[in-house]
């Protein structure tokens, strides 16, 4: 049975886990098993094996369990990023979500799911963000603007209002779109423009706005079209 969002991938998705609760990794390595594209090629306990497994067993996309992660330690996204630059991270977190969307948010994160979050949904945002895109759970009520009008967040002082001379109308359109949490598909559906299309503007954003990812892209337009 396949629970993916996007019946026409064809690849063999290959999932890193790091979770120091050995029950918590196994039962999410028994919930991603429903889907036949998805291959969990490891499970690290701490920082160091999860390292391990990135060099050794090149996973596509990582769960990282926020509880195994310090906020502190920042860098170790980048780590991770140096040796596999195309890993995609998925941060799973219960507790003040916000602190780690704050603290993770420009780190090359590409969601953050809650830890109750459904199969379905787990298994749609690893298929997601293998494909570009950011997710955030649907329960995480909150949203990048809203965390900066809240939080005093700040991001790097190229980030400001006279950026805008740099996007034209409808890059702005498909930013303010993604902005609000909608899907490559969803943001062709709402613009009547193919997904190809959509698809080239968010790297032309990326571009514009100097940050390598969806996340990074979300977060400081947030601040510029505030």
């Amino acid at each position: 049975m396949s629970l993916s969002l996007n019946e026409e991938i064809p690849d063999q998705i290959k999932v890193l886990i790091l979770d120091h609760h050995t029950s918590f990794a196994e039962g999410t390595v028994s919930l991603l098993a429903v889907e036949p594209r998805i291959t969990v090629v490891g499970v690290a306990k701490n920082e160091n094996e999860c390292l391990e497994f990135v060099n050794t067993a090149d996973p596509d996309v990582v769960l990282l369990d926020s509880c195994s992660l310090k906020l502190s330690r920042t860098d170790f996204i980048g780590r991770m990023k140096q040796i596999n630059s195309h890993l995609k991270v998925i941060i799973l977190t219960d507790l003040n979500p916000a602190a780690f969307i704050l603290t993770y948010g420009d780190k090359g994160v590409a969601g953050f799911l809650l830890k109750d979050c459904s199969v379905r949904e787990m298994i749609q945002a690893i298929f997601r963000v293998y494909e570009g895109e950011t997710v955030f759970s649907e329960g995480l009520e909150t949203s990048p603007r809203s965390l900066i009008n809240n939080n005093n967040f700040k991001v790097p002082l190229v980030a400001n209002k006279s950026m805008f001379q740099l996007f034209t109308s409808r890059e702005v359109e498909v930013a303010r779109l993604m902005n609000k949490g909608l899907q490559n598909k969803e943001i062709a559906a709402a613009l009547g423009i193919k997904k190809r299309t959509v698809d080239l503007h968010i790297r032309n954003i990326q571009k514009k706005l100097k940050v390598t990812t969806r996340l990074e892209a979300v977060v400081k337009w947030a601040y510029i079209d505030l």
